[in-house]
């Protein structure tokens, strides 16, 4: 009942709160849902010496900003596949399409069973993390987490190829 009740109070708050970092009402909330999910599963770890309020904004900040951060990143990566792309049927003879194919299948070929099965749903099937969390019967932070260390791990690999 306490839970429902922070809930109730702080919802719409946190959403208006996530909203402005966010600008998408739907991330917003997405977002915020989020937090309360984390603090569900790890209630334990607020200390309640610390006022609750600051706590689950700072909470809900962090998350807004790693929202903000994915999709940066994602951004990122669909330039740098649109480019990839461009220099492939633009003029193959300055890219060697087959050689990034071949480092890509070398560095999927380094990971583990379940990070190539997130690669693939992630980047090959376009699912969501939600639906992810649901195929693998893993925690939506775990995937996260994996898909960060993963493409951090196959970036080392490709580093020749990324133009910054």
């Amino acid at each position: 009942m306490a839970f429902t009740e922070l809930y109730d109070r702080y919802f719409d708050r946190l959403c208006g709160f996530a909203g402005s970092f966010l600008k998408d009402p739907d991330a917003a909330q997405d977002a915020v849902q989020e937090v309360f999910l984390r603090f569900i599963r790890q209630s334990e770890k607020f200390d309640t010496e610390r006022k609750f309020s600051s706590w689950i904004f700072q909470v809900t900040r962090n998350q807004s900003l790693n929202v903000l951060r994915n999709e940066e990143n994602r951004k990122r990566i669909r330039t740098l596949m649109a480019a990839t792309d461009q220099s492939c049927s633009g003029d193959p003879a300055g890219f060697d399409y087959r050689l990034l194919e071949k480092r890509i299948d070398t560095a999927l070929a380094g990971l583990n069973e379940r990070d190539r099965k997130i690669y693939q749903l992630r980047f090959e099937e376009e699912r969501s993390i939600r639906e992810i969390s649901q195929a693998t019967a893993t925690p939506e932070g775990t995937v996260k987490s994996a898909i960060f260390y993963m493409l951090k791990k196959i970036s080392k690999q490709l580093k020749e190829f990324i133009h910054e």
